[in-house]
């Protein structure tokens, strides 16, 4: 037992709390890389063969979705133009045809009634109405034939737009296309995101092949990273659970993320399990790539008698707490001791919850406990 003045107390800055149950937490870590989300970054691909003659983007710089990122030359994007300007000819030239077939078709239908009223007045031979059927049922089948054809055409002049759609190509331009003021072989090619340039890979006169990666856009005001979980924590992080992040390129500065899904199976040699978070990322600071180091808080045990580490002391070899049993007088109590953190630990024998223990100022009052004992041996 020991008794300290009003003024040792204060001068030690001992303070007491009451001892209660509550989980014990931890903290584990975990390194992981950052990623784009799935639909935050997109390839930028050429869809024809051609030559790269200007770049209008640098790397990490903002682009607008349908921004153009660059020009090429191409011979293929030149004839693809020329046969959609041909197509919307054809087609002009088999609505003409099919306009003059009806107009032919309301002529002789026409006719046909006329003869019928002569027939009926006697005034016409019953052949020459049944010459004019024959006529009306031919440009009838002429039309049939000609309203095939505009379908023909209008299917053609479509594939050739889609196609020039793929290139890049807007509704302007091929406004532009049809009143024949570009048939030139460049094209653009614009992005299909908002976002950054993170990767550029084209350079200036490169020749180009089709499907070939020009640049990567991202959008990286969200980012995934993934941590490899042991399955004994996996209990831990479920779905809208947060975790903390911190990077060596944003020095002093933490990331939040949420949990967003667990993989659906283990690693059979290391029992590890993808867990998927995604981070919000302000100012774009991680990029792909950048390693971050993952803070998860963890439930060592449940609900148990837990201390800060502060209060705990080594008397003889032994864990002891001090237990206050009146004013400014404490008791030295020996403690089992199970899991432990930096910051507080689980007391499993030694104190009950209700008691006041010392969780400030606990090694002056070993001191003190010390110092009388070595009076009493002398």
């Amino acid at each position: 037992m020991v008794a300290l003045t009003p003024e040792m107390v204060e001068r030690a800055g001992v303070r007491t709390a009451t001892v209660r149950r509550r989980p014990l937490l931890g903290t584990e870590t975990y390194s992981a890389t950052v990623e784009p989300t799935r639909t935050g970054a997109a390839v930028v691909a050429s869809l024809v063969n051609g030559t790269v003659t200007r770049l209008l983007v640098d790397l990490g710089q903002s682009v607008r979705q349908g921004q153009a990122l660059l020009e090429m030359v191409s011979p293929e994007a030149g004839q693809a133009k020329a046969e959609y300007r041909s197509a919307l000819a054809r087609l002009e030239q088999a609505k003409t045809r099919s306009n003059l077939a009806q107009t032919q078709v309301d002529l002789a239908g026409a006719a046909v009634q006329r003869e019928k009223l002569l027939v009926a007045k006697g005034i016409s031979a019953l052949q020459s109405q049944q010459e004019a059927e024959a006529r009306l049922a031919g440009i009838r089948a002429d039309r049939a034939t000609a309203r095939s054809d505009v379908g023909v055409a209008q299917a053609a002049a479509a594939a050739a737009a889609s196609r020039l759609r793929a290139f890049g190509l807007g509704a302007g331009q091929l406004r532009q296309i049809a009143q024949g003021e570009d048939l030139d072989p460049r094209l653009f090619v614009v992005s299909p995101i908002a976002g950054r340039v993170i990767a550029l890979q084209a350079q200036l006169g490169q020749a180009v092949a089709l499907t070939a990666p020009l640049m990567t856009v991202g959008d990286l005001d969200r980012v995934y990273v993934q941590l490899l979980v042991p399955q004994a924590r996996l209990a831990e992080l479920n779905p809208g659970d947060l975790v903390r992040f911190m990077s060596e390129v944003a020095p002093g500065r933490t990331f939040v993320g949420r949990v967003l899904r667990q993989a659906q199976s283990l690693d059979p040699t290391t029992r590890n399990a993808e867990v998927r978070v995604e981070i919000a990322n302000p100012g774009s600071v991680l990029k792909p790539g950048t390693l971050v180091q993952a803070t998860v808080r963890t439930r060592l045990a449940g609900d148990a008698i837990v201390l800060p580490a502060t209060a705990l002391q080594q008397v003889k070899g032994k864990d002891v707490v001090f237990v206050k049993i009146g004013p400014n007088t404490f008791r030295a109590r020996p403690v089992a001791v199970g899991q432990k953190t930096a910051e507080a630990a689980q007391i499993l024998r030694g104190v009950a919850a209700g008691e006041s223990v010392v969780t400030n100022g606990s090694f002056s009052i070993k001191a003190e406990l010390l110092k009388a004992s070595l009076q009493e041996e002398e």
